[in-house]
């Protein structure tokens, strides 16, 4: 809450995120209303579960980056969207390549490809 008094602009509370007192994220500030019946200020939090719930001023024990709540909120469980399975392709496989036709020189001894005239070492011609 402020420093200034335990008071908090109407700006400052919308859209903060609200936290019970586990930790577990409910949702954020949708909307502030009044209860004139009875004084006090009612939240109106858009929750994980695409719900609304109110919870009571009397129900927050602190408002600064975030609201915590004093209390345990339990939600909905929501059927969660299975995704698709990730549709990455598998590796290629490790191709060998083919094995190039060779011929040996016969001034040198090296090898060469099948194709070639002239010997890449001696400069010899192989045809």
């Amino acid at each position: 809450m402020s420093e200034k008094g335990n008071y908090v602009s109407y700006q400052a509370v919308i859209g903060k995120q609200v936290v019970d007192m586990r930790g577990a994220l409910i949702g954020e500030v949708s909307d502030l209303a009044f209860d004139f019946k009875k004084p006090e200020i009612i939240l109106r939090i858009k929750t994980k579960t695409k719900e609304g719930l109110e919870v009571s001023s009397t129900d927050i024990l602190s408002v600064e980056d975030l609201i915590l709540l004093k209390k345990e909120v339990k939600l909905p469980k929501v059927e969660a969207e299975i995704a698709p399975p990730s549709t990455i392709p598998p590796p290629p496989e490790a191709r060998i390549p083919e094995p190039v036709p060779t011929i040996i020189c016969p001034s040198c001894g090296a090898r060469a490809p099948s194709r070639a005239k002239y010997c890449p070492k001696c400069g010899n011609k192989l045809r």
